[in-house]
């Protein structure tokens, strides 16, 4: 993955060879939109292999019903903003992704700064033990994301399904095997 500062620097040459001269505001916003959403593809393709930050996002897009576009977009709409924070809030707690830096996470989601993916990620931490609906939502989304989850007043104890199906379905195919014997 190139560096922040080769990619500022690649913005900035294009710019160079497009304008020669004088730089307008809204071509400088087009071509640094351009190198951000490069640099974030970077990133989730390289997450991809690691982890299921793709997954994350879309079970949460799922559950607010949202476009995944919409979320990814640098905004400050409220309708989007908290499903950001549910997905920071994934993977920072690690549930399904390897580690990563509150940087990174900034990055996926257009260009936050680590302060603001860690002010989001405290903000879910507070409303998971005040809020009974969101709750509710949270769990939603790690059904989606194909685990059972069980509020123990503090945190999420899971249960992937998979693996309780494959259980039930070895115990009823022994005990079939017993009855028929």
């Amino acid at each position: 993955m190139k560096s922040t500062d080769e990619r500022i620097e690649r913005a900035l040459n294009r710019l160079l060879s497009i304008t020669g001269r004088s730089v307008l505001q809204s071509m400088f916003k087009d071509i640094l939109k351009d190198e951000i959403e490069t640099f974030r593809n970077d990133l989730l393709m390289q997450l991809n292999g690691k982890g299921n930050v793709n997954d994350v996002i879309e079970a949460v897009c799922k559950q607010y019903n949202i476009k995944v576009d919409d979320l990814m977009k640098y905004t400050r709409v409220q309708v989007i903003v908290e499903p950001r924070q549910v997905c920071s809030w994934f993977i920072y707690k690690k549930v399904f992704t390897n580690s990563l830096s509150l940087d990174d996470i900034g990055q996926i989601f257009g260009g936050y700064d680590h302060a603001t993916i860690l002010h989001g990620i405290k903000k879910i931490d507070n409303l998971l033990g005040v809020d009974k609906s969101f709750r509710h939502d949270v769990i939603a989304i790690y059904n989606i994301l194909g685990y059972r989850a069980e509020w123990t007043g503090t945190k999420f104890r899971l249960f992937d399904k998979r693996k309780e199906t494959a259980k039930r379905l070895q115990k009823r195919s022994v005990e079939t095997v017993g009855s028929t014997v």
